[in-house]
């Protein structure tokens, strides 16, 4: 069967016959397996039905699916399409061969192992092939196709060219030439194929042709993109050049974007500084040509430019634009030049907004200049940014379209013009575009907004031709306005913008020859939120610094980068200008929410601008009774000089209201407020479903809003400008921290409840601003309100591996502890160092208080102290190089202990106070928990809620799991916690009650229960982000495989284990990982590599906190290897001591059956067959109804096998029984007598093996 989706799905039997398929959905539905037929996954339902019904799915459309699935096999096949879980697969032996698709991709693969070699002949051929596959567009029956198609089509267009580069090698010039036409007709900026047609050109011998496609090719790539033609191109015309004598193909002799020269009476253009009179009113066109008789006159569209430059000196055609000409290399925004062309063939006005210095202009400009064959009646830019008044705006676009000479509007003359009529600027401009087709671009509408809206309207409404392309800090507000946001430059283009403007002023510049310099740049762009104008201030900067330096100095930016182009309007000079003039369109409401949002660490809500932008009720608590007052204008709008537009303050009512000094706003008033600074291009809104890539976590459903840095920044120091700003920056602050503490609060429980995913992400968007009210609570000595957020952060901290952040919150907050009154808190950092988390910083009291928590504000303070204690130990549990060895450490446990044990009560029913048992580790190991343990048990079943009560029974399970006889101790509790982690619905109990069920099924035997379980605690763990899980679930998949004899299997998992591990920085887990490929390579006779991954996980395990059952298997694998080395005595002497310290360390019968097994085994090569036997029995009888794994039966198999060489099996199965009988304690009586008949006593020194096998391990 061969399946064709090259085009119209179609499927073929072996004589070529089409079978009859049917309707669309089931062509779609054969396409979607065809692709993917090569994959040995299924492919998912879900996938499916994406691709077969796109938008509109049926009803049902699992089951519908399913139905097509039975449609399509009664076509092709009932075992063609096979079912899997999850998912449908096409059946194909050889899918490389019998989907078209798959064929196409071999052949194009074979053609370019071909070409490489200089086989063009083949390589042609098999291209040939290839591209005769093709029927018509791919993958056409797919209702949603261009997505999946695009790889097929680009890899379409790359054998067609390769291909070509076949037919140029084996001489087929002349054949190519009419092809090759077509293909860059199609595909016109497609710098490859024009190439392509310039290398057949001069292989045909037609060098002037071949000259004129170069130019034309750079015509267009200058038109469209305002680019220069590529290195490839720019090679073939210089080896052109050097191959027939031809002068270079210069630049025409008036670029495209230049002027020619003004005549009679023509106003020079609007620069930077104290303009004249005649340009502070309505701007000059740029460019525009009045006749010499003073007669307005329309300008004319160029003639079409020759396809080879003159020979001889010719007056150039007048432009039918006035784009200034580019001083400078446009860098990026290829795909909004692409979305504003398409904007501008839909729309009649389409708005380009952002913020100051996003480049707006230059943007616009090339767009414009890309334009210019669309408009026959031209493209013309009104310069707007240097007007003082509103009025002069009609005028200002008057004389960029070549109507009127000048205007005198700034020098006190606003009725008077130098045309000859006198007429009003706004219907002399209707009368001009009433019947013309042209484009105009409105730059810098912001300041004369409403003047500029109106105007657009009008002509819009009169003027069916004319279209208008306007750029301003906020929209327009026409109607049928398309708003285009310019979004910062992302980090690449960013780099190439700085990196070209630094070699302006330090030639030769290459930060990646420096990986330092590289990383400076970069930080540099990214703070400075990828602003094109702030980027090339600071490159100007390397004048006088390293890019290090600056990066260093950009906390004060606005004094830093302040060195721009003498050429422009003062405002863009430097970035604090920019701001300022942003600031300066602003009213007083829309200012004071400004200064409040800076408090906003990161983005925001809705409902968090509402809490902290808006006053506080009546009646609610304030810092300081100091009324907001009036920001202080630099100036102030000229409001005297009367107009025809009207004035700027009436331009600007009543949108712009002007509050009074002191004017609440309410927390309604607060969406208006954050709308108009977000049409003014001072706060970005990130809606649902697009998330920015600094903040991918956004909840979906609620749209957030955020500064740019240098926003927030200008923000932040507009806030504590003067005293009142100060006082209300202060009450701004307070809001923050209460709205964070109580949003906080709010999370806590939910984040253990069925409802944590979308608790979860809202908490770490907002994590920033969490951390800024952390940190002002610590630095203010809060208690309260640090506790408080602290203490709701606890499980969050611990599930999303937030734990080393967290311990050095909680370490921070403990120093308060014994702070003294009015003493600041020593320093600004937190950190995570310092004394062990029970005894420090500063000793547990010794004297618990009387009374319970509340009853006084010492006893409550006590408490909490000792609650931040046990989240300290907790958060830091798995980390590495803790100490919890010392005696200081061990008598704070003590009091932890005593206190909590003896004051039982809510607040011990609660997290993070529940957790005291693990106190019992540091005093007693595994034995002194499991008592205090069933102590936390009976107090949550008393006072705590289901998730107390079911984490207190998942810890005790897993306590049970690793001391003896807790597998059949855990049967008591299973239902139960079964039942209260389904009720609860947390996600991290159910992984943990998964994986506690996986570890009993492996010990059980029931491997196939527990690689179930295992998966599933996977699948639980990714959907929380509890990546720390993930590793530790890998590695206990890759030891059920060790144990079934799948060795392949266990080393990728072993291997994706360690991916996960690195990724997410877990420890422990890099243990066990290693000790398992020592097993593996034991167990295949590879002593060498066991030795070396046995040295790196003891490497792994010096760094982690390891529980003591580590170091018993570390043990008993030290013995094996000595063993296998060729020391049988050394090997079994550590085998002996590792059944001393299991023992010690309280360790599962299973895992003493496992040494004693080990044991036996060297036994048998020592001539200690009998005892060998009786080891073995032992085991058994230590297993009990536990069995042992296939890898273990086959280990005791040998040794069994070995003793009966010798005893016979008879004997063996006698000494084995007699064996049953023994304890651990006798069973290392027998190795000390054997070790002594082997002259290796045990007082002759300990093991050469580790001693880890402490309570704390």
């Amino acid at each position: 069967m061969r399946y064709l989706i090259l085009g119209t799905s179609e499927a073929r039997d072996e004589q070529g016959h089409a079978l009859p398929l049917g309707g669309p959905r089931i062509r779609a539905l054969l396409a979607a397996l065809a692709l993917r037929a090569a994959r040995s996954a299924p492919v998912p339902v879900d996938v499916l039905i994406d691709e077969v019904w796109a938008d509109e799915p049926p009803h049902d459309a699992p089951a519908a699916l399913q139905a097509l699935v039975g449609r399509l096999r009664r076509v092709i096949g009932k075992d063609a399409v096979v079912s899997s879980p999850g998912g449908y697969r096409l059946a194909t032996a050889t899918p490389h061969d019998d989907v078209d698709l798959l064929r196409f991709e071999r052949l194009t693969q074979d053609g370019k192992r071909a070409l490489d070699a200089d086989d063009p002949g083949t390589a042609a051929t098999a291209f040939r092939q290839a591209l005769a596959l093709w029927r018509g567009a791919a993958l056409a029956d797919l209702p949603d196709r261009d997505a999946a198609a695009a790889r097929p089509e680009a890899l379409r267009l790359t054998a067609l060219r390769r291909r070509i580069d076949a037919d140029l090698a084996l001489g087929r010039a002349v054949d190519l030439i009419p092809e090759l036409r077509e293909l860059v007709a199609d595909h016109p900026l497609d710098e490859t194929c024009h190439a392509q047609l310039i290398r057949a050109l001069r292989a045909a011998g037609h060098h002037a042709d071949a000259l004129t496609a170069y130019e034309q090719v750079r015509r267009i790539l200058a038109d469209r993109l305002g680019t220069d033609p590529g290195a490839e191109l720019k090679e073939l015309h210089r080896q052109m050049l050097l191959a027939d004598g031809t002068p270079a193909i210069w630049e025409p002799a008036v670029a495209g974007g230049a002027a020619p020269a003004a005549t009679r009476g023509a106003a020079p253009a609007a620069t930077h500084g104290a303009a004249p009179a005649a340009t502070s009113g309505a701007a000059p066109a740029r460019g525009s040509a009045p006749r010499a008789d003073g007669q307005d006159e329309a300008p004319r569209p160029a003639s079409p430019p020759p396809s080879a430059p003159p020979r001889g000196p010719t007056a150039p055609a007048p432009p039918h634009h006035n784009i200034r000409a580019r001083l400078t290399s446009f860098v990026g925004r290829q795909g909004e030049i692409g979305a504003l062309r398409q904007d501008l063939g839909g729309a009649r006005l389409v708005t380009l907004t952002g913020p100051g210095g996003s480049g707006k202009t230059r943007l616009s400009e090339e767009i414009a200049a890309s334009v210019t064959d669309g408009y026959p009646d031209g493209v013309w830019v009104a310069e707007l940014a240097p007007l003082d008044q509103p009025a002069a705006v009609p005028g200002a676009v008057l004389s960029a379209v070549g109507r009127r000479e000048t205007a005198l509007l700034a020098s006190g003359l606003e009725g008077r013009t130098s045309s000859s009529d006198g007429a009003d600027p706004t219907g002399r401009l209707v009368e001009y575009c009433a019947d013309r087709t042209l484009l105009l671009l409105l730059d810098n509408c912001e300041h004369v907004i409403d003047t500029a809206a109106r105007l657009t309207e009008t002509l819009l409404a009169h003027c069916p031709g004319v279209t208008v392309l306007a750029t301003s800090r906020e929209p327009l507000g026409v109607p049928g306005e398309v708003v285009r946001p310019l979004e910062p430059l992302p980090p690449i283009p960013a780099h190439q913008l700085f990196v070209e403007r630094a070699g302006s002023v330090r030639p030769g510049f290459d930060p990646a020859a420096d990986p330092a310099t590289a990383e400076a740049v970069a930080e540099i762009c990214r703070r400075l939120d990828g602003l094109p104008l702030a980027i090339e201030l600071a490159a100007a900067r390397l004048r006088l610094l390293t890019p290090r330096q600056i990066a260093d100095r950009l906390d004060d930016r606005f004094r830093l980068l302040t060195s721009g182009s003498r050429t422009v309007l003062p405002r863009q000079q430097t970035l604090r200008a920019v701001v300022d003039w942003s600031w300066e369109l602003l009213d007083e409401r829309e200012r004071t929410v400004l200064r409040r949002a800076s408090v906003f660490a990161g983005g925001w809500s809705l409902a968090a601008a509402e809490a902290v932008c808006a006053d506080a009720p009546p009646g609610a608590a304030e810092p300081t009774d100091h009324p907001v007052g009036p920001a202080t204008h630099a100036t102030e709008p000229d409001t005297g000089a009367g107009g025809g537009e009207g004035s700027y303050a009436d331009a600007h009512a009543p949108s712009r209201f002007h509050a009074h000094p002191g004017a609440q706003i309410a927390p309604h008033d607060v969406l208006e407020l954050l709308g108009a600074l977000a049409d003014k291009s001072l706060l970005v809104v990130d809606h649902p479903g697009q998330p920015p890539a600094a903040d991918p976590s956004a909840p979906a459903g609620e749209a957030r809003y955020r500064m740019l840095e240098t926003i927030h920044e200008y923000a932040t120091e507009r806030a504590i400008e003067d005293q009142a700003a100060r006082a209300d920056h202060a009450a701004a602050l307070t809001r923050h921290t209460a709205w964070f503490r109580d949003f906080v609060r709010a999370a806590e429980p939910r984040l253990r409840s069925a409802e944590q995913l979308p608790w979860l992400r809202r908490v770490e968007t907002d994590l920033d601003n969490i951390r800024a009210a952390l940190q002002r609570s610590l630095t203010a000595r809060d208690e309260d309100n640090l506790f408080a957020i602290i203490f709701a952060l606890g499980w969050f901290w611990w599930l999303r591996n937030y734990r080393d952040e967290g311990a050095a919150w909680t370490r921070s907050a403990l120093i308060l502890e014994n702070l003294p009154d009015g003493a600041d808190f020593p320093g600004d950092r937190i950190t995570a160092d310092g004394p062990g988390p029970y005894g420090g910083p500063g000793p547990v009291p010794a004297e618990v208080p009387d009374g319970t928590d509340g009853i006084d504000p010492a006893t409550t303070r006590y408490w909490q102290f000792m609650d931040l204690r046990l989240l300290y130990f907790f958060l830091l549990a798995e980390h590495g190089g803790s100490d919890l060895h010392d005696e200081r450490t061990r008598i704070g446990a003590e009091r932890i202990r005593d206190a909590y044990s003896a004051h039982p009560g809510p607040r011990s029913a609660r997290f993070p106070a529940m957790l005291w048992p693990f106190s019992g580790f540091v005093i007693n190991g595994h034995s002194g928990v499991m008592p205090l343990m069933d102590q936390t048990v009976a107090n949550c079943r008393k006072y705590g809620d289901d998730w107390a009560l079911g984490v207190a029974l998942m810890f005790r399970t897993h306590l049970a799991i690793d001391m003896p006889g807790g597998i059949e101790n855990t049967d008591r509790h299973w239902t139960e916690l079964r039942e209260l982690s389904t009720l609860v619905g947390d996600r991290w109990m159910l992984a943990q009650v998964e994986g506690a069920f996986g570890e009993i099924a492996t010990l059980r035997g029931r491997f196939t229960e527990a690689r179930a379980a295992y998966e599933e605690a996977q699948r639980l763990a990714r959907e929380l982000g509890a990546q720390t899980e993930v590793p530790f679930l890998y590695t206990r998949l890759a030891d059920l495989a060790l144990h079934e004899g799948d060795h392949e299997g266990m080393m990728k998992l072993v291997d994706r284990s360690e991916e996960e591990a690195e990724r997410c920085g877990a420890l422990d887990v890099r243990s066990f990982n290693q000790m398992l490929r020592g097993v593996a390579h034991l167990v295949r006779g590879e002593v060498a590599e066991a030795r070396t991954y046995y040295d790196k996980a003891m490497y792994w395990a010096e760094r982690g906190t390891l529980p003591p059952q580590f170091w018993v298997v570390a043990h008993g694998l030290s013995g094996r290897i000595l063993a296998a080395e060729g020391d049988r005595p050394a090997g079994l002497r550590a085998l002996r001591d590792t059944l001393v310290r299991g023992a010690e360390a309280s360790c599962t019968e299973t895992l003493m059956a496992q040494q004693a097994e080990s044991a036996a085994q060297v036994l048998t090569g020592c001539g200690e067959e009998g005892l060998a036997a009786r080891l073995l029995g032992a085991a058994d009888s230590w297993r009990g109804r536990l069995p042992r794994s296939p890898l273990m039966l086959e280990e005791t198999g040998r040794t069994v096998a070995q003793a009966a060489e010798t005893l016979g099996r008879p004997m063996v199965g006698e000494l084995r029984a007699e064996g049953s009988a023994l304890s651990v304690e006798q069973v290392i009586a027998l190795l000390d007598d054997a070790l002594s008949r082997l002259g290796h006593p045990v007082d002759a020194g300990p093991s050469d093996a580790p001693d880890r096998t402490s309570a704390t391990g």
